[in-house]
């Protein structure tokens, strides 16, 4: 678990998360969805991009070989924008009406797509332009310190695979340490 996992970390959970792998994905599947089609554009046959939560919660550690984007940490995530609000046009034409200053005809909405999605996948392949957080950089940015649960208490590892043996050496530390079952759970 974390032991220092606290209220800072909570806004960032609130963020949406991709996998680098699966955005990626999307990407080439939008692409190839524009590229593609054959008369008019489908909701239903538009690729999903996969938003997910924040993959590390204070007793889950964030992946050790996963990339992942936070859609509050870079530029990316405006051009991800720009690219869902050119495919709902794409997609519902007559919204062309509001007159958007990157394009004024579908073909304009289909070209300004492709170049969304090209600049996406040109930032992901530059390190120095894209904040990729893998394990290492998510903990040493928010400064959490990962322990296994039985030596965050000071348990023998043997103690950890017995739930009764854990709860009774909690008890007794809780009541060395002088805490009141109610303040703190663990």
């Amino acid at each position: 678990m974390y032991v220092n996992w606290d209220s800072q970390i909570e806004p960032i959970s609130s963020l949406k998360w991709y996998k680098v792998d699966s955005f990626i994905s999307y990407l080439h599947d939008v692409r190839q969805y524009l590229t593609q089609t054959i008369g008019k554009f489908s909701v239903s046959y538009l690729p999903r991009s996969i938003e997910q939560v924040l993959p590390a919660t204070a007793s889950q550690r964030f992946p050790a070989t996963e990339g992942w984007l936070c859609e509050g940490l870079g530029e990316w995530s405006m051009k991800y924008d720009l690219l869902s609000l050119a495919l709902n046009v794409a997609l519902h034409p007559h919204r062309l009406e509001r007159k958007y200053p990157e394009f004024e005809t579908a073909g304009e909405v289909e070209y300004y797509c492709l170049m969304v999605i090209n600049d996406l996948l040109h930032l992901l392949a530059s390190p120095e332009e894209v904040q990729v957080i893998q394990r290492s950089a998510f903990e040493q940015k928010y400064g959490l310190r990962w322990a296994e649960n039985s030596t965050v208490i000071g348990l023998p590892p043997t103690l950890s695979s017995d739930p009764v043996k854990v709860n009774t050496a909690v008890k007794r530390w809780k009541e060395d340490a002088g805490i009141d079952e109610e303040e703190v759970n663990i």
